[in-house]
C-alpha cells in the first residue's frame, strides 16, 4: 500500500478493530482519540495527525502501522485544493467542498477542490431553503404578535415579561415614539 502514497495526500483515519481492542477502547476514559482529529496528511513518509498542525505530536503514523492499525478513507491531495471560507458552500456541490476544520483549528479549514465552479441548482436551491425558513419563521412571529397583543389586554404587575434580546429595557426608547 505505500506506493499509494503521495506527499499531501489527506486521509481521514480512526482505529481498526483489532486496534481499538489493544488500545481498551470504551474502557479508557475515552481518551482513544484524545488530542488528534483523525485527519492526516502524508508528510515525510508518515501520516501525521493534523490536530497539534504540522508536527502531529504522537498521532504519527508509518505505513507500516497505517496497515496494521487504521482505517483510512482518502479525502484529497494538498495541490488539489484552494483554501476558501465555510460560507462559500452556499455556492459549489459537497462534493467539491472539503471541511478538515476541527476543534483544536482556531480559522480555516475549508478548501474547495481546484477546478469547482459554482453550482447554479445549488444556489436556488438554498434560496428556495432559505424562503422556506422565513416563512416559517414569520408565520411564528405573526402568532407570537397576536398572543402578545391578547396578553397585553390582561396585563398586572405579576406579569412575567419574556423579552427579545435587542429590545431595549430602558424607560425611554426611540420606538416607543
Amino acid at each position: 500500500m505505500k506506493d499509494n502514497f503521495k506527499e499531501g495526500d489527506i486521509y481521514r483515519w480512526s482505529y481498526n478493530l483489532s486496534r481499538l481492542e489493544e488500545l481498551n477502547d470504551g474502557n479508557n476514559g475515552g481518551t482513544t482519540y484524545w488530542c488528534c482529529s483523525r485527519i492526516g496528511v502524508i508528510h515525510n513518509g508518515r501520516l501525521v495527525d493534523t490536530y497539534w498542525g504540522s508536527s502531529g505530536s504522537n498521532k504519527s503514523f508509518s505505513f507500516d502501522l497505517i496497515n496494521k492499525w487504521l482505517v483510512i478513507e482518502f479525502v484529497a491531495n494538498q495541490k488539489d485544493l484552494i483554501p476558501s471560507s465555510k460560507e462559500q458552500r452556499a455556492y459549489y456541490a459537497d462534493s467539491d467542498c472539503v471541511d478538515l476544520s476541527h476543534p483544536n483549528m482556531g480559522r480555516g479549514g475549508f478548501y474547495l477542490r481546484v477546478g469547482a465552479t459554482k453550482d447554479l441548482a445549488k444556489i436556488k436551491r438554498l434560496a428556495r431553503r432559505n424562503i422556506k425558513h422565513l416563512i416559517t419563521e414569520k408565520a411564528y412571529i405573526d402568532r407570537e404578535i397576536d398572543r402578545l397583543t391578547q396578553e397585553l389586554k390582561t396585563v398586572d404587575c405579576d406579569y412575567h415579561l419574556s423579552m427579545k434580546k435587542d429590545v431595549s429595557l430602558n424607560d425611554k426608547c426611540y420606538t416607543d415614539e
